[in-house]
């Protein structure tokens, strides 16, 4: 990934722009063959998880409309250049429930649905269970810019100034283990 995309702070200041992030991260995925992978979308309720999955789905071919599997948990888009496994664990019943809709096979055994990439919406709630997700992993953080809670360091505070409006959103995006 080049560092202009990881482990950087992102100022977006619409859900289009939200939106063409998550386009140039699916890109760059499937280009530098970073495949299978998991993408964790972390943020709060309204903070443009859904929207940055979309931007994910579109830049990997896929046309279809493109929701929060909220009630589903998990909905898969086949993709013209790889499929899309769009979780949303905010509902999510436990671990059990985690494994029966596939995620076990999906995140922990290498799994047995080809080279996708796994989306997941509310993370936090996975119970791993003390196992480790065997694909790379990317840390998506969506915050809002009144947030606390999370240091934006220097350039965050920057133009947390200048972000009065609610469409604004600081998007983190770095590799971490699962």
């Amino acid at each position: 990934m080049t560092s202009s995309l990881v482990d950087h702070l992102h100022n977006c200041a619409s859900a289009e722009e939200t939106e063409a992030l998550g386009f140039r991260l699916a890109e760059q995925v499937v280009v530098r063959g970073v495949l299978p992978c998991i993408i964790l979308l972390s943020g709060n309720i309204g903070a443009g998880k859904t929207v940055f999955g979309r931007g994910v789905a579109r830049g990997l071919g896929i046309e279809e409309p493109v929701q929060s599997p909220t009630f589903p948990i998990l909905l898969e888009y086949p993709g013209v250049r790889v499929p899309l496994y769009h979780f949303d664990l905010y509902r999510l019943g436990g671990s059990e429930e985690f494994d029966l809709i596939g995620g076990e096979d999906i995140l922990f055994s290498g799994g047995s649905y080809g080279p996708g990439l796994s989306l997941i919406e509310w993370p936090e709630r996975l119970d791993r269970g003390g196992r480790t997700a065997v694909v790379p992993c990317f840390l998506v953080e969506l915050r809002f810019p009144w947030e606390s809670g999370r240091e934006l360091g220097k350039e965050g505070a920057e133009i947390q100034e200048q972000a009065p409006d609610y469409q604004r959103r600081f998007i983190n995006v770095r590799s971490v283990s699962l």
